[in-house]
């Protein structure tokens, strides 16, 4: 039975809700606290690359193991066709090797990904963990493009056109908030590296 429901547009950035919301389009739902007792979950959508560099990290901390594509799937709000998509990207760019896994009786239940050892996952890369994570520490988007849609010659009065140019301004500001919160992390992240004496394919040698 559902109490509250507090929602924007047609994909809530926050509701609070007794049912959790459905991970949808890429779209996906994390419980971040409560409101009188019904929890409050947050809407985070990763772009292509972070959902692909989350699945990296996942396949090599789960190297040799078999891979289930509808849970990766609903984790990350996507369809299987997609995962399987990336997964073939993955074993062409040789960040791993596949295996079929056979059940007892002969059938494929399955496939078992290896990490090759190739290559590395994106220094400062987000993961599955961070993505659900109570508190953002990554700075994944939390906001939809319709909160801040704007429509071409629909805004007559010049009040409309000013709220319309500061809602832009408001998006301006938090897709800089979110940039430096990924340099930061890939600062520190490489930080590290350098005290390990190892060097990043992507920087300058020092």
């Amino acid at each position: 039975m559902t109490y509250f429901s507090v929602k924007l547009q047609n994909n809530p950035s926050r509701i609070v809700d007794t049912v959790k919301p459905k991970n949808h389009s890429g779209f996906i739902y994390v419980k971040v606290g409560e409101e009188s007792g019904v929890p409050i979950y947050e809407m985070r959508k990763p772009d292509p690359f972070e959902r692909k560099c989350i699945l990296i990290s996942y396949l090599k901390a789960h190297s040799g193991e078999m891979i289930k594509v509808p849970y990766l799937a609903d984790k990350l709000g996507v369809t299987d066709r997609t995962i399987q998509i990336l997964l073939k990207e993955l074993v062409k760019e040789e960040y791993i090797i596949s295996y079929p896994s056979n059940g007892k009786d002969g059938r494929q239940t399955g496939n078992i990904y290896v990490w090759t050892a190739k290559k590395d996952p994106v220094i400062g890369g987000p993961t599955l963990k961070e993505l659900y994570s109570k508190k953002d520490n990554y700075g994944f988007r939390s906001f939809t493009w319709e909160d801040f849609k704007v429509i071409p010659g629909q805004y007559n009065s010049i009040e409309e056109k000013i709220e319309k140019y500061y809602q832009y301004m408001d998006l301006i500001a938090i897709k800089k908030r979110l940039k430096r919160k990924h340099d930061s992390r890939r600062k520190k992240a490489i930080k590290k590296l350098h005290g390990l004496k190892v060097r990043d394919v992507n920087e300058i040698p020092y």
